[in-house]
Order: structure tokens, then sequence, then C-alpha cells
């Protein structure tokens, strides 16, 4: 029961601080005609701001490890013979966005500790940018593989309500598809901004909430 509630502990703050950290990031108006630039500019201008939200978001991913602990050990209670793999995948997320999240960190360093060159900084920040685009569309791969996996379990072990292992089988195909397409088409369009959304919304928010309920109800 301890790891359950650190579990559900764990989950709620993770949920919280994201959140925090995605208001506050997406209300900071920089100066910019693209990512790049307006990456870049709020670096340089907003360097303490930055750090905390880097250093946040990525405190935050690694909260989640226990959350993933308390649901592998909820799940192998009724199911014994739990393959392990599931539980890898959750590890590849959290490790792979963790280190998405703290990209930026070079970046800002340099800015910070040097002559601030916003140009240099501009052309160093593409390649930076272009890898964290490789590395959140296998980070969404790796969640949405656990998130089904683990939907499927729910509903097979009846450990967690059924309507929560629907909704995780739901949010693993919008994370599948969010992914997809960033990698094909980007964030820009319509469509992009409204599957990262949902995949922001879903898996990042309401689910962890809703397991932190279950885990702490059960």
């Amino acid at each position: 029961m301890v790891r359950q509630r650190l579990g559900a502990y764990c989950a709620f703050i993770s949920a919280l601080m994201l959140v925090l950290v995605m208001v506050i990031s997406q209300t900071v108006v920089v100066e910019g005609k693209d990512v790049y630039e307006q990456t870049v500019h709020s670096l340089a201008t907003y360097p303490v701001l930055n750090w905390v939200l880097l250093l946040s978001g990525a405190f935050a991913m690694i909260l989640v490890f226990w959350t993933v602990e308390a649901i592998d050990t909820r799940l192998r209670s009724g199911y014994p013979e739990l393959s392990s793999n599931v539980s890898r995948f959750a590890y590849l997320h959290l490790l792979s966005y963790t280190f998405y999240m703290l990209l930026p960190a070079a970046a800002l360093h340099d800015l910070v500790n040097k002559d601030q060159n916003i140009q240099e900084a501009i052309t160093t920040i593409h390649p930076m940018i272009e890898l964290g685009l490789v590395i959140s569309v296998f980070s969404s791969i790796c969640l949405s593989i656990w998130l089904i996996q683990v939907g499927y379990l729910i509903l097979k072990t009846g450990l967690f309500s059924k309507s929560l292992g629907v909704f995780t089988i739901i949010i693993s195909l919008i994370v599948l598809f969010s992914g997809a397409y960033e990698a094909l088409y980007g964030r820009g369009s319509v469509i992009g901004i409204i599957s990262s959304i949902l995949t922001f919304v879903g898996a990042f928010v309401i689910w962890k909430i809703w397991v932190g309920v279950e885990l702490l109800r059960r």
C-alpha cells in the first residue's frame, strides 16, 4: 500500500507540475519569425524562468517512475506471469522524454555564460530542435505501446476500473497518431496542434490523475 500511495501522489504532483510548466511557457511572449528564433529569444530574455521550467518539467517526468512501479505492482498482483517488457516501454518513454525536455539547457547555458550571441544560438538551436523531434516521436511510440498494454491488462485483470482500461487504450491510439503525424508533418498544422493538445491533456494530465485516484481507492 505504501508503494501504491507513493505512486498516486507522484502522479498527482507530476500532472500539476506539467500543467504549470505548459501554462507558464505558453504565456511568455517573445519575438521571432519561427520556432528557432522564438526559442532562442525566450532563453536569452528569461534565463532564470527557463531554467526553472526545464528542471521542473524533467523532475515531473522523473516522478512518474514511482507511478509506473505502482501500476506494475498492482497488475502483477492479479497477473503474476506479466512480462517485464511492459514496464520497460514506460521507462524508455520517461528517459527519452526527460532528455527531450532538457535539450534546450545547452543553448541556455551558452547564452547565460557567454556573450549572448543570438545569431550563433539560432544556428545551434536548429539541429537541437530537429533532434528533439526525433526523440519526441520515439518517446511517443514507447508511451503508446506501454499504454495499450496497460489498458489491455486492466480489462483482463479487473484490478482497475474497466472505464480506465478503455480510456487508456483510446489515449494510447491518440498518442501514437500524434507521434506519427508530428514525424511526418510537424506540429504547425491544425491537426498537429489538436493531436498534441489531446496527447498532453489526455495522457499527461487526465490519465495520471485518474490512475492516481484508483491507486488510492483500491
